[in-house]
């Protein structure tokens, strides 16, 4: 059964964590997934050519910083598609009596 409130922010408030809490589950995995995998990564041609035009000290410090970059730019996408489906859901809400919680037939949970 799903949780219920009568807080007409809850669903904003619940898109916010979403995106907050799967922006951080990325970045960690992510990251440990790169750092652990670096001898491997180093290998590959395409990122040897993307090094080669980096000018990064070393390939290891260049794979490093992409992924951080990268990781970092989804903490961001995450947050706002978060923020986005939150504010549809108190969009939802509202339209409904702007008392989230509500069930078919007037009854609150």
């Amino acid at each position: 059964m799903a949780l219920r409130s009568r807080d007409a922010g809850a669903p904003g408030r619940a898109g916010l964590l979403a995106g907050l809490i799967s922006g951080v589950l990325l970045f960690s995995s992510a990251t440990i997934t790169t750092l652990s995998t670096l001898h491997i990564l180093a290998t590959r041609a395409d990122y040897q050519q993307q090094f080669a035009t980096s000018g990064q000290p070393n390939i290891n410090t260049f794979l490093v910083g992409d992924i951080l970059s990268g990781v970092t730019a989804h903490l961001a996408i995450n947050l706002i598609v978060g923020l986005v489906g939150g504010g549809v859901g108190e969009l939802i809400s509202r339209s409904r009596g702007g008392v989230p919680g509500r069930a078919a037939g007037g009854a609150v949970r």
